[in-house]
């Protein structure tokens, strides 16, 4: 009888233990579901993550904190859409991790906020003052390759003459410039036609790059993408840029709109030694 006693107490205690084993897996789970977005910021916190078979490494950046900082000029970010882009950055962090990204502005310190954003997806960023530094990245870069893509800003007073106050680009021709609407700094008397073709014969510094990058500068292995990156709040086209913009937001969704695909891509171009044949499902799919 006392062993029965026992048998009973210890199946009670057992059926216990397993409804507070139970109750904690569950409220464990409600928690991990209703902080999501809290627990996964976090995660942008820690450099390297071990266990289970898996492995995880991230960059160390307080970015949400850094990018709602005070701008110097253009819009700046809200928390809402720094969280849309932390969002948008974790589902495709495989394609953004180690992309390579060349900014130019002669005022780099203006865009930390940006680029330390940036940083926490993964991108590595670096900087140029001129045109002359932003050529000499794009033909030899540090990492050997080429960049994924430049920013640059429009106007840069010390890059865009040289000693003797001459332009650096006699005028556009690979990537002309068309405003659809007259600027501000437009003569008075002067229409809209008229002031295009002022502004192509006498480019600012960031369609100077363009232009010579496009027009031979850059070997076409070495070509890369670009996004203008202006305060100027008119709108603009040319041949050469998909992205003219003075919002900071639309600016980092178009780089992450690129890299996806243009990285993306290049993991899809991906070809297999000879020794490891395609095989005939796959290769009926290319």
């Amino acid at each position: 009888m006392p062993d029965s006693k026992l048998e009973v107490v210890k199946t009670v205690l057992d059926g216990l233990r397993s409804l507070v084993v139970a109750g904690f897996g569950t409220l464990g789970i409600l928690f991990f579901l209703f902080n999501w977005e809290r627990l996964s910021d976090l995660m942008f916190s820690v450099s390297r993550v071990k266990g289970f078979g898996l492995e995880v490494e991230l960059r160390q950046q307080s970015a949400a904190n850094a990018i709602m900082g005070a701008r110097n000029t253009n819009k700046k970010l809200n928390k809402d859409e720094v969280g849309k882009l932390q969002r948008r950055a974790r589902w495709i962090w495989p394609v953004l991790k180690d992309a390579q990204v060349l900014w130019v502005d002669d005022t780099p310190e203006s865009n930390n906020n940006e680029m330390q954003l940036l940083g926490s997806f993964g991108i590595t960023v670096r900087v140029a003052r001129t045109t002359e530094q932003a050529l000499a990245e794009i033909l030899d870069p540090p990492f050997g390759g080429k960049f994924d893509l430049v920013i640059t800003d429009m106007a840069r007073p010390t890059d865009e003459k040289d000693a003797g106050g001459k332009w650096l680009t006699a005028a556009l021709s690979a990537c002309p410039v068309h405003w659809f609407e007259k600027p501000r700094r437009a003569g008075a008397d002067e229409d809209l036609d008229a002031f295009n073709r002022r502004y192509n014969d006498n480019p600012e510094a960031g369609f100077d790059l363009l232009e010579r990058i496009r027009k031979g500068d850059v070997p076409k292995d070495k070509e890369p993408d670009v996004i203008v990156f202006t305060a100027y709040d008119q709108d603009i086209s040319s041949p050469c840029t998909r992205t003219i913009t003075p919002d900071s937001y639309l600016l980092l969704q178009a780089v992450l709109d690129h890299l996806e695909r243009s990285r993306l891509r290049a993991l899809e171009r991906f070809d297999p030694p000879e020794d490891k044949p395609v095989p005939p499902a796959a290769a009926a799919m290319r």
